[in-house]
């Protein structure tokens, strides 16, 4: 449990350092403007509570 919080903050600080250097580039790499859709959030929202229960029915401890 402990390596999986400090896993998920490890990805979190890497996802914030490609958002700013995405934000700051000459030609991003992809446009995070797609992140201020509303539809798009609760989409995104949707997938990661969903995931880890799709995988659990295949026998994956998540």
């Amino acid at each position: 449990m402990v390596i999986a919080v400090v896993l998920l903050l490890i990805a979190m600080a890497a996802l914030l350092v490609f958002a700013w250097v995405s934000h700051r580039a000459f030609s991003p790499l992809v446009r995070l403007t797609v992140l201020r859709s509303v539809k798009f959030r609760w989409h995104l929202l949707a997938y990661v509570l969903i995931t880890p229960d799709f995988l659990r029915t295949f026998g994956f401890r998540v």
